[in-house]
């Protein structure tokens, strides 16, 4: 019977641990360090940061940062030193977690709007 239990609370464990680490949404950023954030470093130019979790695909956090990117600029605007990377980060307590930023610098067209 302790073997039962012991097994119960382990699959408990492991579900519970799991299911915190789910692909990203597209939001502004929030406590659990992912979604959009920009930031104004000049007339019509910001630096624009989307940060996801890691089992987000690439490709996903990338049409995210687009999006956002639309919806500060308009259709036109121009990208300077987008990045990609997967950097760790502190998530809880001691844990460290990975997750999937893109970034780069964003100017845009003044009639772009």
């Amino acid at each position: 019977m302790n073997t039962i239990k012991w097994l119960i609370a382990a699959s408990f464990i492991l579900l519970s641990g799991c299911s915190t680490i789910i692909p990203t949404g597209y939001w502004k950023m929030n406590y659990s360090n992912t979604g959009y954030i920009e930031t104004k470093v000049g007339q019509n130019i910001y630096f624009l940061e989307y940060a996801a979790s890691i089992v987000t695909p690439k490709a996903a956090v990338k049409e995210m940062w687009e999006k956002r990117a639309k919806e500060l600029c308009g259709s036109e605007y121009s990208i300077e030193d987008y990045k990609q990377l997967t950097p760790m980060y502190k998530c809880t307590g001691d844990q460290r977690c990975r997750r999937v930023v893109s970034s780069a610098f964003l100017s845009c067209k003044p009639n772009g709007k």
